[in-house]
C-alpha cells in the first residue's frame, strides 16, 4: 500500500490481501441470502413457545435454546451486512444487504418480543425449581438473572412488539447520518505544492500533522465547510436521534435517557458524574499542556488545527502495517505466548481491513461476531504514529472478543462497551511503555511522551467534553426545549471554551464538530472512552511492574465476557470505577508525564 498516492482507491482496486476475510461468515452474498431465508423459517417456530415457557423445565430449556439459536444467526447476518457496507457505503449491493438485514432485525425482534415479558412473569421460586429439575438450564442462569433485573422496565408483550417494530425506523437516523457523511459528502482536493491530495474524513488527520500551517488551516476549513453546507440536515438528524433516545427511555419508565443506558450494565450515574467532575478539577493541567504547545510552536494564536501538530519535528515515523504488528506483539509480551500468537495470526491473516478506499467508513472499529472472527476496520497510514496506536487499540478489542467468545456460551459472551474500552486502552498503554523503553534517543522519548499526553487528552479530556455535551443536549430535550442548529453549536462552543482554556482560540467553524460525531448516534457511548482509559491506566500499573497476579486478574477479566456487570469485573481486576480515585489517578499520571515532557 503506497501512502504517498494522491488519489484514494476505489474498493475494487484494493489488494485482496489488505482486506478482511469474511468467508468464515459467508462464502458470498448468495450464501448470506440463504440464511436470511433460514432466519425467516426459524421465526415461524416462535409461536410454538408463546405461552408455554412456564409450563415445564424442559419447555423453558427448549425455548431458551431456540431463542439463542435465532439470535446467534441474526448476529451473524447483521455482522456480515454491516462489515460490507462499512468498507463501501456507496455500493448498491451493500446498501441492499443492510436494508434487508434491517428489516430482518425488526421481524426478529417482533417475533421474539414475547420472550422477555413471559420469562419475567415466571415466579422466581418456580425458576429455581426448574434449575433443580434440569441441570442443563444452568447455562442460562446468568442470562435469566440479568433479565429479571430488567423487569421494572420491560413492557407488556404487545408494547414490546410495537417497540421492536419501531426499532427499524429508529435505526434510519443513524444510517442516514452514516450514508451522508461517508458516501454522499465529497471533501474535494487540497493543493499541495504542484499537486493536490484528496481530502476525506479518513485522512484529515494526515493534513493536521503537516508542518505547513497554511496547509493545515486550508484542509481544516475545507473539511468543516462541507459540514457547514449540511449543518441543518445534520442538526435535524442528531435532534431526531436524541428525541428517540428520550422517547424510548420514557416509554420504559426510566428517569432519563442517561439512566436508561447505564441501567442495563448496572453502572451508577455517579460514575458519569465522577469522570466529568474529575476532569474539570484537572483542567488547569490540560490548559498547561496547551500553553506549552503554543509556546513551543511560537504561535500568537493557537487554533484547533494546531493541536495535533507534533512538537518534535526531527522525528519521522514510517511503520509499515506488518512492522506495526510485530511492534505491538512485542509490547504485549507480558500476556504470554498464547495471547501474542493468536493476535499475530489474526492481524496478518484475515481479521483486518487495512487501508482507506472510497466509500469506506472513517476511523476504526472492531466488530465481534460469535460465529466468526473479531473484525477490525482501519484506515492505516504508515507515517501517522496515531495509526500504530489505533491498531493496538483495536487489537485490544479483538483479543477481548476472542477470549470472551472462547470462554463463554453465546448468551454470556457480550461484554459492555465500558469493559471493551478498558481492554483497548490497556494495549495502547503497554505499547507506549515498550516504545519508551526501546530508545535512549532524547528527541524520540520527547516525541513519544507528547503523543502519550495527546492520547490522554483525546481519550480522557476530549471524550469527557463530548460526554458532557451529549448529556446537555439530552437534558435540553428532556425539559422540552427545542434542539436547533444554533443551540447545538452554542453548547459545543461554550464547552470548548471551558475545556480548552485561554490558549486555544476556536475557528469560526469549530463548533460544527458536535454535528460530526458518529458515536452520538449510539447514545451515551463516548463516556466509556474516558472511563475505560482511566481504568486501563490503573490496571496497567501492576502489569508494567511485572506483577503476575495483575496479569492473571486481567486475563480473568477478558475471559469473563458478559458473565458479570462491568463494575464487578473491573473491581476484581483491580479498578473500582465507582470511586473517584480511578479518575483522579489518571489526571495525576497526566501531570507526571507532563513534567517529564517539559524536562526533555
Amino acid at each position: 500500500m503506497m501512502e504517498n498516492q494522491l488519489e484514494i482507491s476505489f474498493r475494487g482496486d484494493t489488494d485482496p490481501t489488505d482486506r478482511w476475510n469474511l468467508t468464515i461468515l459467508y462464502k458470498d452474498h448468495a450464501a448470506w441470502l440463504k440464511d436470511i431465508q433460514l432466519l425467516d423459517d426459524l421465526l415461524t417456530q416462535a409461536e410454538a413457545y408463546h405461552g408455554f415457557l412456564n409450563s415445564s423445565s424442559v419447555k423453558l430449556f427448549e425455548g431458551l435454546e431456540y431463542l439463542t439459536k435465532t439470535k446467534k444467526l441474526l448476529e451473524k447476518l447483521s455482522c456480515y451486512a454491516f462489515l460490507n457496507v462499512s468498507v463501501d457505503a456507496g455500493d448498491d449491493e451493500n446498501q441492499t444487504l443492510q436494508s434487508i438485514v434491517g428489516q430482518s432485525e425488526s421481524r426478529t425482534n417482533a417475533a421474539l418480543s414475547f420472550f422477555e415479558p413471559e420469562l419475567q412473569r415466571i415466579p422466581r421460586v418456580r425458576v429455581n425449581t426448574f434449575f433443580e429439575e434440569l441441570p442443563e438450564l444452568e447455562a442460562y442462569r446468568i442470562m435469566l438473572e440479568k433479565l429479571f433485573r430488567m423487569q421494572p422496565h420491560t413492557l407488556s408483550e404487545k408494547e414490546e412488539q410495537l417497540m421492536a417494530l419501531y426499532g427499524e425506523s429508529r435505526n434510519t437516523v443513524g444510517n442516514t447520518f452514516s450514508l451522508l457523511v461517508n458516501a454522499d459528502m465529497e471533501f474535494g482536493k487540497v493543493k499541495i505544492g504542484n499537486g493536490s491530495k484528496r481530502l476525506s474524513r479518513q485522512n484529515l488527520s494526515w493534513f493536521l500533522i503537516q508542518p505547513d500551517r497554511d496547509l493545515r488551516q486550508r484542509a481544516y476549513r475545507q473539511y468543516y465547510e462541507i459540514f457547514d453546507n449540511h449543518k441543518h440536515t445534520l442538526a435535524a438528524l442528531y435532534s431526531g436521534s436524541v428525541q428517540g433516545d428520550v422517547y424510548a427511555s420514557r416509554i420504559r419508565k426510566y428517569p432519563s435517557a442517561r439512566a436508561s443506558v447505564l441501567y442495563k450494565d448496572d453502572i451508577p450515574e455517579s460514575v458519569y458524574s465522577n469522570i466529568v467532575n474529575s476532569v474539570h478539577t484537572g483542567l488547569p493541567l490540560f490548559h498547561e499542556f496547551f500553553r506549552v504547545k503554543k509556546e513551543f510552536l511560537e504561535l500568537d494564536v493557537m487554533r484547533p488545527y494546531d493541536l495535533e501538530m507534533p512538537l518534535i519535528q526531527s522525528v519521522h515515523v514510517d511503520y509499515s502495517y506488518e512492522n506495526a504488528v510485530e511492534i505491538i506483539i512485542a509490547a504485549l509480551e507480558p500476556f504470554g505466548r498464547d495471547y501474542t500468537d493468536t493476535l499475530r495470526q489474526g492481524l496478518l491473516k484475515g481479521w483486518v481491513d487495512r487501508y482507506e478506499n472510497r466509500g469506506k467508513r472513517a476511523g476504526a472499529f472492531t466488530a465481534a461476531c460469535y460465529s466468526g472472527e473479531p473484525y477490525i476496520l482501519l484506515n492505516y497510514k504508515p507515517s501517522v504514529l496515531r495509526n500504530l496506536f489505533t491498531l493496538a487499540h483495536e487489537s485490544g478489542h479483538a483479543m477481548h472478543s476472542w477470549y470472551s467468545a472462547h470462554s463463554n456460551p453465546f448468551q454470556n459472551y457480550e461484554y459492555s462497551i465500558l469493559e471493551a474500552e478498558t481492554a483497548a486502552n490497556m494495549h495502547e498503554r503497554l505499547l507506549y511503555d515498550y516504545l519508551l523503553k526501546q530508545t535512549d534517543d532524547k528527541q524520540y522519548k520527547a516525541f513519544l511522551l507528547e503523543r502519550l499526553l495527546n492520547d490522554i487528552t483525546a481519550k480522557i479530556f476530549r471524550q469527557t467534553m463530548l460526554a458532557e455535551f451529549e448529556h446537555k443536549i439530552h437534558a435540553e430535550v428532556e425539559i422540552g426545549n427545542p434542539v436547533t442548529t444554533a443551540g447545538i453549536r452554542e453548547i459545543f462552543r461554550n464547552l470548548s471554551t471551558i475545556y480548552y482554556g485561554p490558549d486555544v482560540t476556536p475557528d469560526e467553524l469549530s463548533d460544527l464538530e458536535g454535528l460530526t460525531i458518529p458515536h452520538f448516534y449510539q447514545a451515551y457511548y463516548v463516556y466509556t472512552y474516558a472511563t475505560g482509559a482511566s481504568a486501563a491506566l490503573t490496571l496497567s500499573q501492576g502489569i508494567l511492574l511485572g506483577d503476575d497476579n495483575a496479569v492473571g486478574s486481567y486475563m480473568d477479566f477478558l475471559r469473563s465476557g458478559g458473565s458479570e456487570y462491568p463494575v464487578q469485573s473491573l473491581r476484581k481486576a483491580g479498578a473500582d470505577i465507582t470511586a473517584s480515585e480511578v479518575f483522579k489517578s489518571a489526571v495525576s499520571e497526566f501531570s507526571e508525564l507532563l513534567e517529564q515532557f517539559k524536562t526533555l
